[in-house]
């Protein structure tokens, strides 16, 4: 996704300040535009690997105060099914 498209999209639809959820963060676009916009923002991901990869991707970036990227975001397990006889 185009940073340039989220930082406008996120720019019309909130406020400085607000709090932004991301629920498949991938490599983190939304959270670099939120950063750099003044938002706050939560994100994870099923995959560990592109959890990682964003937090790299936000350690990079350096505008702002913000939760540090360890603590929003996180892999979301994948259910458990069982099937009972």
């Amino acid at each position: 996704k185009p940073i340039k498209l989220w930082r406008n999209i996120i720019k019309l639809r909130s406020k400085e300040g607000d709090l932004i959820l991301d629920p498949f963060i991938g490599s983190g676009t939304t959270a670099v535009a939120c950063k750099q916009l003044n938002r706050n923002y939560i994100g994870y991901d099923i995959s560990e690997r592109y959890c990682n990869l964003a937090k790299m991707r936000l350690e990079q970036e350096t505008v702002g105060n913000f939760f540090p990227s360890e603590d929003i975001i996180a892999v979301k397990q994948k259910p458990q099914i069982s099937i009972n006889d």
